[in-house]
């Protein structure tokens, strides 16, 4: 059977492309065909496919963006030959799908807002509730990255068949450490930008602790708070994986200074595979796995929750972490993938 993955965007190197990769692989391993459907390659994407197997390609044309495209674009979005249809990223391709993913409702967040920001999104509203309007009374099946969105789903759109597939975590490139001290070190691993930095200026000016941030960044020099921070933040650019991996094993406490809604939070249960506590906020995928005690609602409350997470750190509740974090390994993640599709076929 040939199984047709949908994914526009496999230039940009993120969590949903590199997930993709980690569902194609068990897909052949399972003996589908698979056919990535994408619009223009991405080179380091490219090198990845071609070590997992025989996946074939097939380039979209590419479309100005307007409102008569986008529903030109969808009808046209398969080609011929796709026996089962899945639609990787349904957050932005409204294209119709047999599976159809969701990483994230927050661009319904927006629709939902001022007047001004309604009448900016628009012609992107009426693609979309028209979209998900169909999807809907077809009954597709809409997969979710956690309980969290599958509740948004629900929420906003009254989808009822959905099922919730946590994304592949690599946890075994973190798992393998042992019982030594470690210092009163708190680790960050996002995206480095101005809105997440003064959460941890604010976070760390308040806290005797070394704090390492790490992440990537297109243009250093455009981060205005980085000259802000204090001492015992130490900011790692681009980090490389032997650097990261290091630092995630030898700190005590994780901290997810992101204060917007994440839909599941894959650095954070790296974190976790590497034995430290995880600081989140008390919304969003965290919730599926994430301990309570260490759930934060807002900055004061986030620097009370990262000095505890700290100061009772010990190996068996880093043990506990990791134990947790297991439950989202890229095994465990191929099983419940064949599983939904072996069901549909």
């Amino acid at each position: 059977m040939n199984v047709c993955l949908l994914l526009d965007d496999t230039e940009t190197l993120g969590g949903i492309q590199l997930m993709a990769l980690d569902t194609v692989e068990p897909l052949l391993k399972s003996g589908f065909h698979v056919t990535l459907v994408t619009r223009q390659m991405g080179d380091w994407f490219l090198r990845r496919l071609l070590t997992i197997g025989s996946a074939r390609v097939a380039l979209r044309r590419f479309m100005p963006t307007s409102t008569a495209n986008i529903i030109m674009d969808a009808v046209q979005a398969f080609p011929n030959g796709c026996e089962l249809r899945f639609n990787f990223h349904g957050d932005v391709q409204p294209v119709d799908a047999d599976i159809i993913y969701f990483h994230q409702f927050n661009i319904d967040y927006g629709f939902r807002s001022s007047a001004k920001a309604r009448l900016k999104l628009l012609p992107q509203w009426e693609v979309r509730s028209r979209f998900l309007e169909k999807m809907r009374e077809n009954d597709r099946l809409f997969l979710v990255n956690s309980t969290f969105t599958m509740a948004e789903a629900r929420h906003f759109w009254g989808i009822t068949n959905v099922k919730v597939l946590h994304p592949p975590v690599h946890v075994e490139r973190y798992s393998d450490w042992s019982n030594v001290p470690r210092p009163r070190r708190v680790v960050t691993v996002h995206r480095l930008d101005d809105y997440m930095l003064k959460v941890i200026k604010e976070v760390a000016s308040s806290l005797d602790y070394e704090f390492v941030v790490m992440g990537s960044v297109k243009n250093a020099n455009s981060l205005t708070e980085l000259s802000k921070l204090p001492r015992n933040v130490k900011v790692i650019p681009n980090v490389d994986e032997p650097t990261k991996k290091v630092y995630l094993q030898t700190s005590r406490t994780y901290f997810n200074a992101n204060m917007f809604v994440e839909g599941f939070g894959i650095a954070v249960v790296e974190g976790m595979a590497a034995g430290a506590l995880p600081v989140v906020r008390r919304v969003g995928g965290q919730l599926d796995y994430a301990p309570e005690e260490f759930m934060f609602n807002n900055v004061d409350d986030a620097i009370d929750k990262v000095e505890r997470a700290v100061e009772s750190w010990d190996y068996e509740k880093a043990s506990l972490m990791k134990n947790i974090a297991q439950r989202f390994s890229l095994n465990a993640y191929a099983d419940k993938l064949i599983n939904i599709v072996t069901k549909i076929v």
